[in-house]
């Protein structure tokens, strides 16, 4: 449950009355929101420390204890952690993230809201509950994205991505015209090789270990350079300076890894093509054409 009109000394403030048994699995986290992990900050505010004061994880407020008056109740919260950044939190107000069954009943003049988050999509979530439940609003994902600031931004990066793919179409291209231009030079070379005794298998891996080395560098400077520029700009991103967090940088593992692999199978495939052509042509005339 929220309580969203909860004040202390004429401070307004939230308070998020949580399940503590299925808050960890709905709610959104990062380990950078707070210098404890989430099953830490539960594990303090289930723990009984003797005060008659109800448990309380805050954001945006310093003091240790608090009265704060929820409805026509002032209720004593000791604060047993604290966090830059929780779930839940809409306003710049404080929030108090205390355990529902030690908050006790509340009256209606506190303005609750009974909230129900899920990862399952809202159908799901409709059917779950009771006919006589009556939803206010359903917020996904989908929604706040679609919002105007988010939906420039995703369209940016979706622009970005193009970009990034159509330049990597353009990077094949000019690899296959470094092929073409060096193939007649190689292929003379081979045929030479060849009557020497050079076997193709060897031919084959020192094509695959050039353009491994060529497509390698490619892959370092072009990662370190994107990296470079992702510090650089990636803190300007702020769409609501006014709530928390600010943009958090993750590195896209699985991006940079299929980056990598498709590198590797574009050495592969070029080589492969290179070692066909030189294995296909005709030698007589390729040594006519060179002398």
């Amino acid at each position: 449950s929220r309580y969203p009109y909860a004040g202390i000394d004429g401070q307004d403030v939230s308070v998020l009355a949580i399940d503590p048994r299925t808050f960890a699995r709905y709610a959104y986290w990062d380990d950078r929101f707070a210098e404890q992990s989430l099953d830490d900050l539960l594990a303090a505010l289930q723990a009984d420390d003797g005060s008659p004061g109800v448990n309380a994880i805050v954001m945006g407020f310093d003091d240790a204890t608090a009265t704060v008056s929820v409805g026509q109740r002032d209720i004593e919260m000791d604060v047993v952690a604290q966090a830059e950044v929780l779930p839940g939190r809409r306003q710049v107000d404080p929030l108090f993230v205390v355990l529902a069954d030690e908050l006790g009943a509340i009256d209606r003049s506190a303005g609750r809201f009974s909230e129900v988050w899920s990862t399952f999509d809202q159908t799901a979530v409709r059917t779950a509950l009771p006919e006589e439940v009556r939803v206010l609003r359903v917020q996904d994902t989908a929604t706040v994205f679609r919002v105007a600031n988010f939906l420039s931004v995703s369209w940016t990066f979706g622009y970005l991505q193009a970009l990034a793919a159509f330049v990597g179409a353009v990077a094949i291209g000019g690899l296959l015209l470094y092929l073409e231009t060096r193939q007649r030079s190689r292929v003379a070379s081979y045929a030479l090789a060849r009557r020497m005794g050079l076997k193709p298998g060897s031919h084959l891996r020192s094509l695959i270990i050039e353009l491994g080395v060529l497509l390698g560098l490619a892959f370092v400077i072009g990662t370190a350079l994107a990296g470079a520029a992702v510090l650089t700009v990636y803190r300007l991103l702020e769409l609501d300076p006014n709530r928390p967090p600010g943009p958090l940088l993750t590195l896209p593992v699985i991006t940079v890894l299929a980056a990598l692999a498709a590198t590797a199978v574009v050495a592969l495939l070029a080589a492969a093509y290179a070692q066909r052509a030189a294995t296909r042509a005709d030698m007589a005339e390729v040594l006519r054409l060179g002398s």
